[in-house]
């Protein structure tokens, strides 16, 4: 039956089917080579890589192969999950629970905590230097033509560079800090000494969602983005804590009210922030101990930005606290946050509120003039 439609309408309906990814998509391809060509445009439309190197490996073989096949209208990434988190085992719960339990001290807790970060450092070490033959080349290859990206990192990543600008990005979510393969000039200006042009130049919705391990900071500066994402319009800061200072002192600048020459995102509507739940009294775990995440600094950090809130120049919300697992902070990389970023992701996609939804629990909203 499908077989016997025109090529325009399979078309058509595929790219109200590609949406999950490329599941869909992949379906598609197998059931006959008239439904093949004819999709063959909204195949790539979402795709979501999540599994480790190999995988972004075959699919650009894969996508290469197809845009060789044609001519014009070529098929285009238009939506893209991207998780460098590789597939390590060191904090997944049926090994570290083990290991936990089975220590008998404060002594041998650590010591358990210690072995595990070590080999999820060994993991990702491994995973970073097979990434980073194939992600700059994946980001050339598709950052020109995309909507939407989300980019899940890890802390021991170090890719090369990739010479590309997110000119079409409208949406935006970055879990672990900056693209690493695409860092920002300090001096907004390229290698030639010339002004670099803006990287995110349509993009309206960044969400950044941090993550802290250790010692290991997410060096998150929103005055360079302000002037590589100009016309932004919804800021949201997730898992927020209080280091490094520069991200604290910026995110209140952007939306508090200051001097003309000191205001970042001109166009900013909205400003989300969610901070990470403070500890408790008698929370004396080593990630806590090394990162000085303590009730005091975390008290401070929301005076601060409530401080800010009182001079307010855009509708700013901060949302009820970010709980971590109770495991430790590396096992929510590898569920809870994933798995979320996903489903948020994919909510966008298909015309729904993603993280932006509008009756998320609040502990504030203060908008301009109250």
């Amino acid at each position: 039956m499908l077989d016997t439609l025109p090529s325009e309408i399979i078309s058509m309906a595929a790219f109200f089917a590609c949406t999950d990814g490329g599941f869909t998509g992949g379906s598609l391809a197998r059931i006959s080579r008239h439904i093949r060509d004819a999709t063959r445009v909204a195949r790539f439309y979402t795709v979501a890589l999540a599994e480790d190197p190999k995988q972004v490996t075959d699919f650009l073989a894969c996508y290469r192969s197809e845009v060789s096949r044609v001519h014009n209208n070529r098929p285009r990434v238009r939506h893209l999950f991207l998780s460098l988190f590789g597939r390590s085992t060191a904090f997944r719960l049926e090994h570290f629970q083990l290991e936990m339990g089975a220590a008998r001290s404060g002594g041998d807790r650590r010591q358990a905590m210690f072995a595990a970060l070590a080999q999820f450092s060994r993991d990702q070490n491994n995973d970073s230097e097979q990434y980073a033959h194939v992600v700059p080349t994946l980001m050339e290859e598709v950052a020109p033509d995309l909507y939407t990206l989300a980019l899940l990192q890890s802390k021991f990543y170090t890719l090369p560079t990739a010479i590309v600008e997110f000119t079409a990005l409208k949406e935006l979510i970055l879990v672990g800090g900056d693209p690493r393969f695409r860092r920002f000039n300090k001096l907004g200006r390229g290698d030639s000494g010339e002004p670099q042009p803006p990287l995110y130049p349509s993009l309206r919705r960044l969400h950044h969602i941090l993550q802290l391990q250790l010692a290991i900071r997410d060096d998150v500066d929103f005055e360079p983005w302000s002037k590589h994402a100009p016309n932004l319009t919804h800021l949201r800061v997730s898992r927020l804590h209080q280091t490094p200072p520069v991200t604290i002192d910026t995110l209140i600048r952007s939306y508090s009210k200051v001097s003309d020459d000191q205001v970042l995102f001109p166009h900013l509507e909205a400003v989300l922030i969610q901070p990470k739940a403070a500890p408790r009294e008698d929370d004396h775990l080593i990630v806590h101990l090394v990162s000085n995440h303590t009730v005091e600094a975390h008290a401070t950090m929301m005076e601060r930005l409530e401080a800010g809130m009182a001079q307010t120049r855009v509708e700013t919300t901060i949302l009820n606290d970010w709980v971590d697992s109770d495991v430790s902070v590396s096992q929510d990389i590898f569920g809870d946050t994933a798995q979320k970023v996903r489903d948020e992701w994919h909510d966008r996609v298909v015309g729904g509120a993603g993280c932006w939804l509008e009756s998320l629990p609040t502990l504030k909203v203060v908008r301009p003039g109250e």
